[in-house]
This record gives structure tokens, sequence and C-alpha cells, in this order.
């Protein structure tokens, strides 16, 4: 039976919002080559599909190292995932391919049995996030210091990290079997809850910055959500217990996540034609 893993499917839209939060003067070239864009488009997203599904099929040897015949499973399961997704990047970019293969060293050394940096307080959770803003900047291609998709990154990456550390509270009694010394085991519970929601009130400010680095009629659909939601979340630390708030948190991100498609890509085509 196979290890792989498909629960990372959501986890897409990092590369897609990317994709579609990129400098809206790259429109002309969609039209003007619509169907060779397509074809980029579609072997860029089958890339990051492979790429996702080997991170979270991997990322299972970590904990099943020790069960007998599970860790071969795991890891041909990986190296099946990894030899179509190495042979797409003939095809592709170099920035692409760097951030890629950035994305895939970067998970393998975070679940790599035994001295994975998942053991590390903060690094593991770090690394983590920082994962998926490689997810984002393939799609993206450029982004400028202090502009709209700079801010925009940071936002999501303060939500990602957020998530992450839902994560660990919830599989703290998991992660300390595994001698794993997660951020929220090294912090406690009660400082992990602060420093989700000063993250979450950080996010509200990065929401709030997006209003004066784009036109408002882009920016509040973006800025107003990201701060509803965090507000929301903020108010739910100490009412729900961590599997039930974990839930809601991925649930209504993706909620979040597929509006944020929809402004990006109507601003994308907008201010594409306007140009």
């Amino acid at each position: 039976m196979s290890a792989i893993r498909w629960d990372w499917i959501h986890l897409t839209g990092f590369f897609i919002l990317g994709y579609l939060s990129r400098d809206p003067s790259t429109l002309n070239c969609i039209l003007t080559n619509p169907l060779i864009t397509l074809l980029e488009f579609s072997l860029k997203l089958i890339s990051v599909a492979l790429a996702l599904a080997y991170a979270f099929t991997f990322n299972q040897i970590f904990e099943k190292y020790s069960e007998k015949g599970a860790s071969k499973k795991i890891l041909t399961s990986s190296l099946l995932l990894l030899f179509p997704l190495l042979l797409t990047f003939i095809f592709l970019s170099d920035p692409f391919r760097i951030l890629l293969l950035g994305f895939i060293i970067l998970f393998t050394l975070y679940s790599i049995p035994r001295f994975g940096l998942k053991k590390f307080p903060f690094i593991g959770s770090f690394i983590n996030s920082l994962c998926f803003a490689f997810l984002f900047l393939a799609g993206c291609e450029e982004v400028r210091f202090f502009e709209y998709n700079s801010i925009f990154l940071m936002l999501l990456i303060a939500f990602q990290f957020v998530s992450q550390l839902l994560h660990e509270l919830e599989h703290s009694k998991i992660d300390k079997k595994f001698a794993v010394r997660s951020t929220a085991i090294f912090l406690g519970r009660e400082v992990a809850h602060r420093l989700c929601k000063s993250i979450l009130l950080f996010s509200i400010f990065l929401a709030t910055v997006l209003i004066f680095l784009e036109n408002i009629w882009f920016a509040l659909p973006i800025s107003l959500p990201s701060i509803l939601f965090a507000l929301y979340f903020i108010s739910q630390f100490e009412m729900l217990p961590y599997g039930k708030l974990r839930r809601n948190y991925r649930k209504l991100g993706i909620v979040v996540g597929c509006w944020f498609l929809v402004i990006n890509s109507m601003r994308t085509i907008i201010k594409g034609c306007l140009a």
C-alpha cells in the first residue's frame, strides 16, 4: 500500500497566489501567447504538486522511522514522487527550479529522522513557514521590497507561522515521544498562546500597510478579511481545544485564501488592461 499523502492540495494555493500576484504588465505576454502560458503554468503547477506530495510523504518518516518496514515504504514512495518532479525541471526556468529545489532540500532537512530541523525550537517552525514562501515566490517570480507583493507575502508567512504553532500545540504529546523540542514545547502553552496572538496582531499591521501600497479598491478586499480573520482567532485561543481550533483555522484559512485568489486575479487583469 502506498505511503503517499494527499492532505496538501490546498497548499498549492501559495504558488497560485504568487502567480496571480505577478506584475500586471505580464498580462500582455499571457494575451499574446495564451497556449504557451497555459502549458507553462500547468507544468509549474504539476511540479509544485509533486514537490508538496514529496514533502508531506517524506515528513512521515520522522515519526515512523522505528516502525518495521514503514520507513522503507515511505522512502520508496518519496523517491517515486521525486523522479518525475526532477524530470519537469528540464522544461522550466532557472529561478523556478532553484526555488523549488530550495523547498525540497529544506523540507528534507526538516523531516530527516533523528536529526531533522523540526526537533529544534524556532528553527523548525520558521523553516516550515519559509518553505511555503518559496512556493509563492516560484509563482510570483519577482518581489520588490516594501511593495504590494512583499507585504502580502509577509502576511501569508505570518498566517502560516501561526498555523504551524497550532499544529505543534496539538501534537505536543506526540512530539515529546519522539524527542522533538518544538517551539510550542520550548515556550510552553501560555507563552506559545501569546506568541500566536502577537503574530496575528502583526498580521493586522501588515494588512493595514497594504492599504497604503495599493489602490484602495484592490487593497481593502485583501486587508479587511485578513484583519477580521486575525481578530477572530485572537479571541478563540482560550475558548476551543487545540484540535478544533486548528481545524477551524485551516477551514477558514482556505476560504480566505480562495478569496485572495479571486481578488488578486481581478487586480492582475484590470491593472494589466489599464497598463
